[in-house]
């Protein structure tokens, strides 16, 4: 009998398929590599060849086949045609193909000629490097909540309501996951929006409009989870078990490489004790093969054990025999953990806890207090508790705080406790990360990392966890022995993890890598955080990444100078709570609830509050008629009393804009249905010119129809529409026209506004963005034969000035006399300037009643900022602190005349920024 194989090497596994004569499946093996590709193939190899000592032929395939082609021989061949084949073979009826693996997602389009009866691709598409549509991005969400990838699929599949996660981003994902944990949703919601996540961020991503036909086959190791399938056929609005998996689903890659080496020729057979030898040989020369640069090798210094201060913290209390001290608590919920430090009236620690959450922050704070309560007995008396971290709000309401602090000024507060000379801190947590100046003891300057996560302590555990090293044991110890670390770049957590994949595919000593891992971690930091921000010479080092010995090793080569860890680094934001608690004491009564207040919640719910037209889902905690939490909330109705008063009497200024624009709408308004209806998406244009072009309509005799208000469902209904990349304003275009095309209507009005009335006269050009200039013909291609499409090219300013002209040519086109159309044209313009009037109106009869401490100008373009489903109800969480929010376009900004430098700046919504920062 004879024999043909298929190897895949993926990202995070290598697959390997046995075929006979006939073409059958007779033998597969599916492997995590674990960072270990060449040892993992030489095992499956050895193992293999004991039933099977020669192959008639093999092909390689999945992003490392190179790698194998050229260690062994095999054919290496595309993955997009080795899964198209494998699928077709196994379901002969298939025609769309969704793969997702652990870091690449494909989809993949065939079609049958009705001649010939051959099944070939007719189109695919890929991932680009973000992983977030891929395996990994489940894999490291499920780490993060302490499951295996299999306990995650199951445990989604008993959500009833899926909490909104992002998707566009695995560390944005992270980000709302951590949130979502610290305001007390499910588990199982969270996970089943993970799961919603990934689909629709593939579908946008790798689908980009493309219809699917069924059949629909969904291969890769993703498939295995019931709740990515349940998700998928949600999104696409499927109904259940639409989406087939179909058996062998994991290799069917490798069972399209085996049947494309039964189709090729070879010399002469694959003996596999010969290829086995012939593996182990590259893996034992590696070393010496793989050091140069391309592949990834650096000159970054070998690392050394930094001289490292004790790492033991205080946790015997020192107390008084037989007396009762005060003492101060501090509490610290980050991304990944959580920290408690009980101090004294001096403000030192007497004790403190640390442990990781595990997606489970009340839990962990509970078994925390406990484990305090069970040190301490009766000797303490808590006088005031301080809580900060990402998790503070929720925490703190439920352990009753009496002080919610910023990390930025606990971590602060402590370092200075510390060293009261310090002049740098660097903090670096599970996912934020920081930098403090100080001068004379005072915070001078500070910064965090956004929304990237790549200078944490995530991604130093997601990449050892991927090689299969503990970070706390191992870690330090196998990066010390790198004598040429791994330059991993300074990007996106997602692209060093691409490179790392690529370095271990090639060869490169595991030492390396986690060497090279210590270094991204630190130049990360310093591109990212610290950017050109000065360091000093007295620095302090705090935060869980602080007790590894190889990041403080890369840090000290990187900035030349020593740095400082104390004792204490994992708990300083904790620390700095609790002094703040000991500061705000004022011999009150705490609210603490006590060391044994149990935090399980006899009742948590979910519902939609019918307050106002934003519908908010509220997170209701409670234990029967006391101690109940809400949140979710945009406004003050959930909020305490304190907060209501400061929300109640600070305007809503982007409100109002909204109402003053929206005005216009009921204005002559034309509602009889036999009238003929147009259709205008509340998007792009809409937030500068509704009036305009509202009244331009209306009076032409047209009934307007607007699409819905902005949120999450418009936007992704919309995503599955979008052919191209294009930024959060246009994609939500997409929604836009796709609600008015559901409402019924056939012509959408969407102006191409090229050129933007100048405030004055000091610049010559003010155009508007080119995505905007272009999205007319992107939804023209989009929704051919489902809607007309009105785009007239409009140049309100400038030397092609065109404004009346385009109107009384837009109306004719539509049999409208002239007469009407410049009468219609006074009217828009009209409306226009008196709606511009009425906002500066506003902007200065608000401007003389504020108080300037607590005001800032809302900047920004005017399709995001004034768009309440991207703008986050921004200005009503301000109001929440006592803040009034001005839209920049209250401002007058005629009044401010450029400076010719800005000669060169051709876009308007820049000359108004740039005007409205003079003036503030």
């Amino acid at each position: 009998m004879k024999y043909w194989a298929g190897i895949d090497l993926g990202s995070i596994s290598l697959k390997l398929v046995v075929i006979d004569e006939a073409g059958t499946l007779i033998a597969s093996v599916y492997k995590r590599t674990e960072g270990r590709p060449l040892a993992v193939l030489q095992d499956v190899l050895s193992e293999t060849s004991k039933e099977f000592p020669e192959f008639e032929g093999i092909v390689s395939t999945g992003s490392g086949r190179g790698l194998i082609a050229e260690i062994i021989g095999a054919k290496p061949k595309n993955e997009i045609l080795t899964q198209a084949q494998g699928a077709v073979a196994l379901t002969t009826d298939v025609r769309s193909i969704i793969e997702i693996g652990g870091q690449d997602s494909k989809l993949i389009l065939v079609s049958r000629d009705p001649k010939t009866g051959r099944v070939a691709v007719h189109d695919h598409s890929l991932n680009e490097v973000c992983a977030a549509g891929t395996g990994s991005f489940l894999d490291q969400q499920a780490s993060r909540l302490g499951l295996s990838i299999e306990e995650l699929g199951q445990v989604a599949m008993k959500s009833e309501h899926p909490a909104f996660v992002a998707g566009r981003c695995a560390v944005f994902a992270k980000s709302d996951l951590m949130h979502l944990q610290q305001a007390g949703i499910k588990r199982t919601d969270i996970l089943a929006g993970l799961c919603m996540a990934l689909a629709r961020n593939y579908l946008s991503s790798v689908g980009k409009g493309r219809k699917l036909e069924a059949p629909i086959n969904f291969q890769g190791g993703v498939a295995a989870n019931p709740a990515v399938v349940r998700a998928f056929e949600t999104v696409l609005e499927q109904p259940q078990g639409s989406f087939r998996v179909p058996d062998h689903f994991k290799v069917i890659g490798a069972l399209g490489a085996a049947l494309a080496a039964q189709k090729s020729e070879f010399a002469a057979p694959f003996n596999l004790h010969k290829i086995t030898a012939q593996v182990e040989s590259h893996l034992h020369s590696s070393s010496q093969l793989h050091t140069g640069p391309c592949l990834g090798q650096s000159d970054l210094q070998v690392l050394s054990p930094p001289k490292l201060q004790p790492a033991k913290i205080i946790n015997s209390p020192r107390f008084t025999k037989d007396k009762k001290q005060n003492v101060y608590l501090g509490i610290d919920v980050g991304a990944a953990s959580a920290k408690l430090v009980v101090i004294d009236g001096d403000g030192e620690p007497l004790a403190s806890r640390y442990a990781i959450t595990q997606g489970n922050p009340l839990q962990t704070i509970r078994t925390l207090l406990l484990s305090l309560r069970k040190e301490l007995g009766d000797r303490a008396r808590v006088r005031s508790v301080g809580v900060t971290g990402s998790g503070r709000s929720f925490i703190g309401a439920m352990i009753g705080a009496d002080v919610a602090i910023n990390e930025i000024s606990a971590q602060a507060r402590a370092a200075l406790r510390i060293d009261p000379k310090v002049d740098t801190l660097i903090e670096i947590g599970g996912q934020d990360s920081k930098y403090v100046r100080f001068a004379n003891g005072t915070v001078v300057d500070f910064e965090m990392n956004k929304a990237c996560a790549a200078g944490t302590g995530s991604f130093l555990e997601e990449q050892a966890s991927r090689l299969g090293i503990q970070i706390e044991d191992e870690f330090s110890d196998i990066a010390y022995a790198s004598r040429k670390p791994a330059d991993l770049g300074t990007r996106c957590t997602v692209f060093m993890e691409s490179d790392l994949i690529h370095h271990q595919q090639n060869g490169l000593q595991t030492q390396d890598l986690v060497a090279g891992l210590a270094y991204g971690v630190v130049l990360n930091y310093l591109e990212n955080v610290v950017g050109s921000h000065p360091i000093g010479d007295n620095i302090h080092f705090q935060g869980g990444v602080a007790s590894n010995g190889a990041v403080i090793a890369a840090l000290e080569n990187q900035i030349g100078k020593k740095v400082t860890v104390s004792p204490f680094h994992q708990v300083t934001g904790a620390w700095g709570a609790a002094l703040y608690a000991q500061d705000r004491w004022q011999e009150t009564e705490t609210r603490f609830k006590g060391f044994d207040f149990d935090l399980h919640l006899t009742d948590m719910s979910v519902f939609n509050c019918q307050g106002c037209s934003n519908v908010c889902r509220i997170t209701c905690h409670s234990r029967g008629d006391a101690d109940t939490v809400h949140f979710g909330g945009i406004c003050d109705r959930y909020e305490s009393a304190g907060r209501q008063a400061l929300f109640r009497s600070t305007p809503d200024l982007l409100e109002k804009r909204q109402e003053l624009m929206l005005a216009y709408a009921q204005t002559g308004a034309v509602s009889e249905e036999n009238i003929q209806a147009i259709g205008m998406p509340r998007a792009l244009f809409f937030y500068d010119h509704f009036p305009l072009w509202y009244t331009f309509l209306q009076q032409i005799g047209f009934r307007v129809v607007l699409s819905s208000a902005s949120d999450h469902d418009l936007y992704y209904r919309g995503l599955c529409e979008t052919q191209s990349d294009s930024c959060l304003p246009v994609k939500m275009l997409y929604g836009h026209v796709l609600d008015l095309i559901a409402q019924g209507i056939e012509t959408i009005f969407l102006p191409n506004e090229i050129e933007l009335p100048h405030e004055r006269d000091d610049l010559k050009r003010s155009y508007n963005c080119p995505y905007m200039q272009g999205s007319p013909y992107m939804m023209r291609a989009a929704f051919t034969g489902r809607a007309r499409f009105i785009t007239p090219d409009v140049y309100m300013a400038g030397s092609r000035e065109n404004l009346l002209p385009v109107m009384v040519e837009t109306a004719r086109k539509m049999g409208i006399p002239r007469k009407t159309a410049l009468c219609a044209a006074k009217a828009a313009r009209q409306a226009q300037e008196d709606f511009r009037n009425e906002l500066k109106k506003t902007g200065r009869a608000v401007l003389k009643k504020l108080n300037r401490n607590r005001t800032v100008i809302l900047m920004g373009k005017p399709h995001h900022l004034f768009d309440t489903g991207q703008n986050m109800h921004l200005a009503k969480k301000l109001r929440k602190l006592g803040v009034t929010a001005i839209p920049y376009d209250f401002l007058p900004l005629s009044e401010v005349t450029l400076p010719d430098v800005f000669a060169n700046v051709v876009w308007k919504n820049s000359h108004d920024l740039l005007r409205a920062a003079i003036l503030a």
